[in-house]
């Protein structure tokens, strides 16, 4: 049969070889808790539970739905003769040098070498069971630092941490065949570990025991007489949740801002907005006179925003300003008459320029209509004012560019 992409993974991921960070494919251990449920197919569909203490076999897995190894575990009595012939492969045909060999029990030691020699589990009864008072020891102690979390349904589920000077029990854990320890308040702990304390008071195998002080001995004895464990104060126990909702609920420090740099942030908003909105002042705004602006760059903007307006009112007048006439002969060389009779001989034009298209666009006249409340419309017609040279009243005639001949007096 030809090999599937599927039937290769799966020859690889159960390749002997395939391990992450030298972890070995199978090893072999007591329980250090009652929570795995044992892999063989019979045990899996009643869920039978491997108890703490029992001798268990691990197979180093991967698991794709988490895209991790993790290990599955069997009762030492539930595995196959492939995975025994797998294990002696790795121990190289001896018992002692199998992976977990130094952590297990004599009598487990004992089935595990009968099994290397006979190439199957020769006792299926075997459970592997530590007593109370067998194997790696409990012990008792003084919490040093408030960093050890304290595993007990209660203060696990809240994050509670055993705090420095409190009694707690110390219970072993294997992790890749190293010993390790967590670690319970003493008023956490179940009655099957106050059963095994119990059993090791009474051998005076206790570890720790004597390094406590005398309160602590004490509450220890009268819990193993009792078979009760004295439990904290609820003030004491509360204190320590309200401990710890206070620290979740603590504000945190405000975020450092960083320095504003005017200069950087002016030039970045002229980037951005190349036509700058110009404010319009108050005489043209019709807002309150008081109203003022601190900044000079605006200041100076509607100054010359002003201006505009005023330029582009008088442009669109219907006549030039007489102001501007004396300056529009001088510019053209007009000489203009000294005398009535001169005046009369010499065709003396008032305007350059023909008058400009009184219509105006929507937008100009939107812009004068701002401008009316500043800048005073001239509408009306005034006479002209004469030049130095010319009396008040005198009479002086024009031609038109049609041949009519006009005459205008000036006023004074």
């Amino acid at each position: 049969m030809a090999l599937t992409k599927t039937t290769k993974q799966s020859t690889k991921l159960s390749d002997t070889s395939l391990v992450e960070d030298d972890t070995p494919k199978h090893t072999i251990q007591h329980a250090s808790s009652t929570v795995a449920v044992c892999q063989k197919a019979e045990c899996k569909r009643s869920n039978t539970i491997i108890e703490a203490g029992e001798l268990r076999f691990g197979t180093w897995t991967y698991f794709q739905l988490e895209e991790k190894y993790i290990w599955r575990w069997k009762h030492w009595r539930c595995i196959s003769k492939a995975q025994l012939r797998t294990f002696i492969e790795i121990a190289d045909e001896n018992p002692e040098d199998a992976p977990g060999w130094g952590v297990i029990d004599d009598a487990s030691q004992e089935q595990v070498r009968a099994a290397f020699a006979l190439g199957h589990v020769p006792d299926r009864t075997f459970v592997g069971q530590r007593g109370p008072d067998e194997g790696d020891p409990i012990k008792v102690d003084l919490a040093t630092s408030n960093r050890s979390s304290c595993i007990g349904s209660l203060c696990k589920n809240q994050g509670i941490r055993i705090a420095k000077g409190d009694l707690m029990l110390c219970i072993p854990s294997f992790f890749q065949e190293h010993l390790t320890f967590k670690f319970k308040h003493w008023d956490c702990i179940s009655p099957k570990e106050l059963r095994q304390v119990k059993a090791r008071v009474q051998s005076g195998n206790l570890d720790g025991f004597d390094d406590l002080d005398e309160a602590a001995q004490a509450l220890i004895k009268k819990d193993v007489e009792t078979g009760e464990v004295t439990k904290r104060p609820p003030g004491e126990l509360s204190g320590a949740v309200e401990a710890k909702k206070k620290n979740k609920e603590a504000p945190q420090s405000p975020k450092r801002k960083r320095k504003v740099d005017k200069d950087a942030d002016a030039e970045v908003a002229n980037v951005a907005s190349p036509t700058k909105v110009l404010k319009i002042p108050a005489e043209i705004d019709g807002a309150d006179e008081s109203t003022s602006f601190e900044d000079p760059e605006v200041d100076a903007a509607v100054d010359d925003n002003t201006a505009k307006l005023r330029e582009i009112h008088i442009n669109k007048s219907p006549v030039n300003p007489p102001s501007t006439l004396a300056s529009q002969h001088e510019s053209e060389g007009i000489d203009m008459p000294s005398t009535a009779e001169d005046a009369q001989d010499v065709n003396v034009p008032l305007t350059t320029e023909e008058p400009m298209d009184t219509k105006l666009s929507r937008n100009d006249a939107d812009t004068i209509a701002l401008s009316q409340n500043g800048v005073e419309q001239n509408t009306k017609k005034k006479r002209l004012k004469a030049p130095k040279d010319l009396k008040a009243d005198t009479a002086v005639s024009r031609t038109t560019r049609s041949g009519r001949t006009v005459k205008n007096s000036y006023a004074e």
